[in-house]
């Protein structure tokens, strides 16, 4: 039980990595391929509540 239990906090915090990481990407990939702010600024607004339901983690 105990090592199952380890294993699944390893599993949510690889997770949190991976959500971390693909947020940064989807940033550096607006900044880089959609220099321009207008038509995409309603792209980060439904990945804020996500973000905030992993970190509860």
């Amino acid at each position: 039980m105990i090592f199952g239990h380890w294993a699944l906090g390893i599993g949510h915090w690889a997770l949190g990595i991976g959500h971390r990481t693909l947020n940064i990407c989807i940033k550096f990939e607006v900044l880089i391929f959609h220099p321009f702010p207008i038509p995409h600024s309603p792209v980060p607004s439904p990945q804020s509540p996500k973000n905030t339901g992993t970190s509860r983690w």
